[in-house]
């Protein structure tokens, strides 16, 4: 059987394996991925088996590494000969195997040669919580309940706030200048922001925010109106929407859109203070959207630009927090919290050839011919010995 793998696009090798898998018939291009969240999609359908990287690629990380590994792919280091430290730090970051040339002969000679059932009884680890913000255009504030519950989050520990709207306000929000290098957070009051540079991609930022999930207990994202972003992101989720006809309009619009998997929280944002139109809002959300709000945000009077977002949002984003909590306790066994697991597994393997060892990590590109692989070893793991952030808000 052939083998079905993922390739990180972007390194020069990356299009040259393609095309060599392609004439050769030796492995099956499954996705080429130009950021982790394709990745995700592809471990969603269960229809690969590895994962090639280059230690090139801006938002690989071992964490992500791991998290791969966690859920059963085989992560292959690809080295660039123009690059000699390569080999050596996709070897720190933990890869399965690295090649020393793209090589897809070689790799589907080591893939059929693992075993598929390798140490995956390591057991189920919880993982960092994502809650994702997003909802239709129009201006509904979804900045603002993104920063309101990352600010909130980070009363109980680290937390990540991401801005990887296609129109970026956060900074202006937050009072801070353009960052010089995207991938690196900002601290903003105990919270760490990853801004999007001017000038750059929402994907780009959708790349840096997943390879930095990692890192974080808990994760904030500030996403556009775009429904595929919204969805490629794991854990929880918020629609915002603006408390007027249109927005109302918009919300269901955006909440029909969504796999009917998705079930996302609603905040409305903008309600006046009114009982009559109150009960309007929440009439016509339950006709057009067929939902009830989770939150309702009035005017924030006191909203001030580059402080912390005002006591009126918090107080207001109350109710959502505890549902985030509740739903996190619920769920931080589940499979999106396994994707996530923090622990550093390394599956050391040790290729002889001939006798001689060529390991335990790297395969050096030596006569494939006689080779027969033999793949030994193994690290165990005690869940006990590592502590791990847990799968919940708050």
């Amino acid at each position: 059987m052939i083998p079905r793998v993922v390739t990180t696009a972007g390194p020069g090798w990356e299009s040259e394996l393609v095309e060599q898998a392609r004439l050769t018939g030796s492995l099956k291009i499954a996705q080429r991925a130009f950021h982790p969240a394709q990745v995700q999609q592809v471990l969603r359908r269960g229809t690969a088996r590895a994962v090639l990287v280059g230690a090139e690629i801006p938002w690989l990380s071992p964490g992500l590494i791991s998290a791969w590994q966690d859920r059963g792919l085989v992560v292959i280091g690809i080295s660039d000969s123009y690059h000699p430290l390569d080999c050596e730090l996709l070897e720190d970051w933990g890869c399965n195997y690295v090649l020393e040339q793209p090589d897809p002969e070689w790799a589907a000679t080591v893939l059929r040669a693992d075993s598929p059932g390798r140490d995956l009884a390591r057991g189920v680890q919880e993982g960092p919580t994502v809650v994702a913000v997003g909802g239709p255009r129009g201006a509904p504030g979804r900045t603002e309940v993104a920063l309101g519950l990352a600010w909130m989050a980070a009363r109980t520990g680290p937390c990540l706030l991401v801005e990887a709207d296609p129109s970026p306000t956060l900074g202006l929000r937050l009072g801070l200048p353009p960052p010089t290098n995207a991938y690196e957070p900002v601290d903003f009051h105990g919270i760490d922001v990853l801004l999007q540079r001017a000038g750059g991609s929402a994907v780009g930022m959708l790349a840096g925010g997943w390879s930095r999930l990692w890192d974080y207990p808990i994760t904030v994202v500030d996403l556009g109106p775009c429904v595929e972003s919204f969805e490629q992101w794991p854990g929880q989720k918020v629609v915002v929407c603006e408390a007027s006809p249109s927005g109302i309009v918009r919300a269901a619009s955006f909440l029909a859109r969504l796999d009917r998997r998705q079930q996302p929280w609603l905040v409305v944002n903008h309600l006046e203070a009114n009982d009559l139109m109150q009960s309007e809002v929440l009439f016509h959300l339950g006709v057009w959207a067929e939902r009830q709000p989770d939150a309702l945000i009035g005017k924030l009077d006191d909203l001030q630009w580059g402080k912390p977002p005002p006591a009126s949002l918090q107080r207001s984003l109350k109710p959502l927090v505890t549902l985030l909590q509740q739903t996190g306790k619920r769920s931080s066994r589940s499979p999106v919290a396994t994707q996530h697991a923090q622990v550093a597994h390394r599956h050391q393997v040790r290729v002889e050839h001939l006798g001689q060892p060529v390991g335990p990590w790297r395969v050096d590109q030596i006569d494939k011919e006689p080779v027969t692989p033999r793949f030994g070893g193994g690290t165990g793991f005690n869940p006990g010995q590592v502590s791990a952030p847990g799968g919940q808000f708050g």
